[in-house]
């Protein structure tokens, strides 16, 4: 049953815009606000005028007291109620006020005028109507003789207030719902129950209010303030039959005649404005028929008076399918319904449900399931909240399926995290489909008719880490509160989230069902949350663990792959179960770092069983490994941890985490014996030792050695190894004799050439050295005092032993013959070596029978004149000897006493043998011969052999019969 004012004018008078007058002061006509017939018809508006009404008596009428206050038969009025009341006679000549019927009664008195504000009243008694409420009067008496007294005080001042007759409220006896009409701002409506006096008062808001049901339940109105006066009755009693009792702790499914008294059901009036848009909550909108739930979503056409509002409220007489004609207004009626929070926070919530597609898809038209705890959404002035709502399910025009998780309300922002599916045109409506939300402790998910909706990458579901949030704000706010369900459909407003429906096409009703909403309360001790199988086995003999604070779900997987594992949250880590792993705990160190760096997002799952290597446990994953000791918990991951487990034994636990952000991209990291560098260009090598000492002397990866290309290479001479480099060839080699040294480029070479460490060379002993002479450099190497030259012009080459000796002696690369441009050339006379040099043509000679000598310019012309060592002269037995006359110099050489001189004048020339024997008895170039000029020539004689050299001072002669002459 609904009982409503049908048949009566509910009107009143609303002064909420305009303020009340002070004592006194004059105040305008009234204005007629919201006049609503509930048949549907206007009242004009009311002109109300002063009338005189004769009085039938001349006995005075008890006036009330300005003010006064009195209290109903049902329930005492508020503190600022204004009510009629008796008060006591008044003095013969005085006038009366009345409130209750605005009226001012003028008595009759003999030789007496009375004036109602300066206006003349006719002689009495008299009742005169007042204009309007929220006004003062003034009553001024005179004597019309002169000889009556005028009564005292002689003028009367009262204040009339604004005079409400209530209204009764309407009831919705199918849904418990009840409201009341009243001005705004002067008027309150409260209500409680009626046998509980010691009952607060609850206010009515100006919609529909759900109501206890079975128990009479009492309805006051109030003033708000001492210039309205609330006329009796005042007070109303009503009865809200009970409806079914069910407990909607999993739910409903909607199979009882009626709804669940647990639902509320909304409802808003065109008078009051829209819920949403252009959309009212209608109760009538909402019923269970054949064990559904059913909405309707309809349009009405108003009648609109010329403040642009509404003259009537939505029926089914003002419903249509049509477009409304002009100079009406066009609304949509809706249905909602939702509980109170007295829901468990939860593990799951299904909706099944069809939408109505008989007439085509509308824009504007949502329909909605969704749930949300009892803490107040990210707007009217909430700043910070543990708010979140789970949008199990909302279809947008029909055509698209959304899901949306707000959560997170700080500095009044909320995080709104959603997807959505959309569909070709008509592919919602028409079928049953079954929307679904999941929350199993760790994320919020979505799916739709079993497929999964919201892919949140790196996560599948709405985790804290998603939300911005630590892991126990996460949890307060999605189980630390209660959450209540809310079913509804709405004709939404332009822009924003969803298009508006469009009032210029046809609209037939529509008629959305749900077959059920379901819910399941989240408890980690539940049995459907418990731990079991392999999880469980390892779980229980996990010290440390603890207890679930999840259920188990799948590990994550990127959209369109299943879960590669399963996987659960306890109290103290976390417990994975894949094929390859099996069933792994993390705990203690490693699950706290496992969380640090990112968890499951970063690292993966595991791939194979933990392991011991030493006193560390290793776990491997997919993108890493953490190796836990008593030092902590390291991460080694990608090519450096793949290179790791392949040296581990060896290498020993890593110091620390790889450091990246090196040249080229690179990274390093750093363990008890060693470390591992990694570029994208060389790949993860390993380098320990006093190879790594001398590399990070040198650098590292910033030296002109540039990253390792490989693994040191063991096993060589004398217990050495070597390492290749990026740069330029470049090795580090090492030795317990000769510690580490690089050599490079066209050293390294020359080097090589020789056959590296097995040559007469052995281990460099030295880095190069650069910066010398002509920009170039050299290094020393282990053996036979060898050395390895190089600059851009001469290429590289080794000079050793006494040959190095005697370049050492003349200064090296800074003496007169610059740098080596051979190696030294072997395999010669008396098993004797040369090597070439750079300036003036040099040589350094050597045999062991002469020792090291260099030989050079003009000299080593003539020299190689006379043969080289193959000659007679043999090899130089001394360096050249210079500052002799006219700045000659001169060589001494092995065979037959031979020597060179040479002078600028004279030039170069061989002197040996018995000549040199004279020309060294002459005083050699200081004696009377001076420079030879010229070869030594022989000849056969018929009887002696002969030989003469000619010199600057004359020619020696000599004859194997005569002998010497000169």
């Amino acid at each position: 049953m609904r009982v409503s004012c049908t048949s009566a004018v509910c009107a009143w008078f609303d002064h909420g815009d305009d303020p009340a007058p002070e004592p006194g002061a004059e105040s305008g006509s009234p204005t007629m606000k919201n006049l609503i017939v509930r048949g549907g018809a206007v009242l004009a508006a009311l002109i109300l005028t002063a009338t005189i009404t004769p009085v039938a008596s001349a006995a005075p009428t008890p006036t009330p007291t300005p003010g006064a206050q009195t209290s109903s038969p049902a329930a005492t009025a508020g503190p600022t109620t204004r009510t009629a009341a008796p008060q006591a006679a008044q003095a013969v000549g005085e006038p009366t006020f009345d409130d209750p019927t605005s009226t001012v009664t003028i008595p009759e008195l003999a030789g007496i005028e009375y004036q109602l504000d300066g206006v003349v009243v006719a002689a009495g008694p008299q009742q005169v109507a007042v204009p309007q409420g929220g006004r003062t009067v003034t009553v001024t008496a005179r004597s019309t003789d002169g000889v009556t007294p005028v009564p005292e005080p002689g003028t009367w001042t009262h204040f009339f207030p604004w005079v409400y007759t209530p209204v009764q409220p309407d009831y919705d006896d199918q849904y418990s719902n009840a409201r009341a009409y009243r001005p705004e701002g002067f008027v309150v409506v409260e209500y409680k129950k009626a046998d509980d006096p010691d009952t607060a008062w609850t206010l009515l808001p100006r919609v529909w209010a759900p109501m206890v049901t079975g128990t009479p339940i009492l309805f006051r109105f109030r003033a708000t303030d001492n210039r309205t006066l609330v006329k009796e009755p005042a007070t109303f009693t009503h009865t809200f039959p009970g409806r079914t009792g069910k407990s909607l702790s999993a739910g409903d499914e909607f199979n009882e005649p009626g709804l669940s008294n647990e639902w509320a059901v909304s409802a808003r009036d065109t008078t009051i404005g829209p819920t949403k848009g252009k959309g009212y909550f209608r109760p009538e909108n909402v019923t269970v028929k054949d064990g559904n739930l059913q909405i309707k979503s309809a349009r009405h056409c108003l009648p609109v008076g010329a403040d642009g509002k509404a003259l009537e409220e939505m029926s089914e007489s003002n419903m249509t399918s049509e477009v409304c004609p002009a100079g009406t207004m066009t609304t949509y009626s809706v249905g909602r319904i939702d509980t109170n929070f007295t829901l468990s926070p939860p593990r799951s919530m299904e909706v099944r449900a069809m939408m109505d597609g008989s007439s085509g898809n509308h824009n504007g038209i949502t329909t909605t399931a969704w749930t949300h705890n009892s803490q107040g959404f990210c707007e009217g002035g909430v700043v910070n909240s543990d708010m979140v709502e789970m949008d199990t399910m909302e279809i947008w025009k029909q055509s698209m399926s959304h899901n949306s998780t707000h959560i997170n309300c700080r500095n009044g922002k909320s995080q709104n995290i959603g997807d959505r599916i959309d569909f070709s045109p008509g592919k919602v409506p028409g079928k049953w489909r079954t929307w679904r939300m999941e929350f199993d402790g760790y994320a919020i998910r979505y799916f739709l008719d079993g497929e999964e909706v919201l892919k949140q990458m790196p996560s599948r579901g709405v985790t804290a880490e998603i939300a911005g949030m630590t892991q126990e704000d996460y949890t307060r706010t999605v189980t630390g509160y209660p959450f209540k369900l809310s079913v509804y459909t709405v004709a939404n407003p332009n822009g924003g989230w969803a298009p508006f429906v469009d009032d210029a096409k046809p609209f037939a009703p529509k008629y959305d069902k749900w077959d059920y909403v379901r819910w399941e309360n989240f408890d980690p001790k539940a049995a459907n949350c418990a731990p079991a199988g392999e999880i469980a086995a390892v779980a229980a003999a996990t010290p440390g663990l603890g207890e679930n604070w999840t259920c188990e779900r799948g590990t994550e997987a990127p959209p369109g792959e299943a879960p590669i594992g399963r996987v659960q949250d306890f109290t103290g880590g976390r417990v994975y179960q894949t094929p390859s792993a099996g069933a792994v705990a993390l705990v203690g160190s490693a699950w706290t770092r496992f969380v640090e760096l990112g968890g499951e997002r970063v690292l993966g799952v595991p791939t194979a069983p933990s392991r011991q290597l030493g006193e560390a446990t290793v776990q491997e994953f997919t993108n890493g490994i953490l190796v836990t000791s008593a030092s902590g918990t390291q991460l080694v991951k990608g090519e450096i941890g793949a290179k790791w487990l392949t040296v581990a034994d060896t290498l020993g636990m890593p110091q620390g985490e790889e450091t990246c952000g090196l040249r080229d991209g690179g990274c390093i990291q750093t363990f008890a014996n060693g470390s591992i560098i990694w570029s994208p260009a060389t790949g993860a090598q390993l380098i320990r030792g006093r190879i790594l000492t001398r590399y990070t002397e040198m650098g590292r990866e910033n030296s002109e050695l540039g990253y390792p290309t490989g693994g040191e290479i063991c096993g060589i001479r004398d217990g050495g190894c070597w390492q290749q480099f990026q740069y330029a060839g470049s090795r580090i080699y090492w030795s317990p004799a000769s510690d580490a040294q690089f050599i490079r480029g066209e050293i390294l070479a020359k080097y090589a050439e020789l056959g590296s460490e097995n040559s007469f060379l052995g281990y460099p002993i030295t880095g190069e050295i650069c910066g010398i002479r002509d920009g170039g450099c050299f290094q020393r190497f282990q053996g036979a005092d060898g050395h390895i030259y190089w600059t851009g012009t001469t290429g590289a080459h080794y000079v050793r032993g006494r040959i190095f000796a005697k370049y050492a002696e003349m200064g090296w690369e800074t003496s007169n013959i610059g740098y080596p441009i051979s190696d030294e050339i072997c395999g010669m006379r008396d098993g004797g070596c040369f090597q070439r040099f750079q300036g003036e043509n040099g040589h350094i000679y050597w045999s062991a029978a002469t020792d090291a000598h260099f030989v050079r310019g003009a000299i080593f012309e003539r020299y190689g004149a006379l043969g080289w060592e193959t000659g007679s002269f043999g090899y130089p037995i001394s360096d050249e000897i210079c500052g002799i006359r006219d700045g000659g110099c001169f060589q001494r050489f092995q065979g037959e006493s031979g020597h060179i001189y040479w002078s600028p004048a004279s030039g170069a020339w061989g002197v040996q043998g018995a000549i040199f024997g004279h020309y060294q008895l002459n005083g050699w170039e200081t004696g009377r011969f001076g420079y030879p000029v010229g070869p030594e020539e022989c000849r056969n004689l018929p009887d002696a052999r002969e030989c003469t050299q000619n010199f600057q001072g004359g020619r020696i002669v000599w004859n194997s019969r005569y002998g010497l002459s000169g």
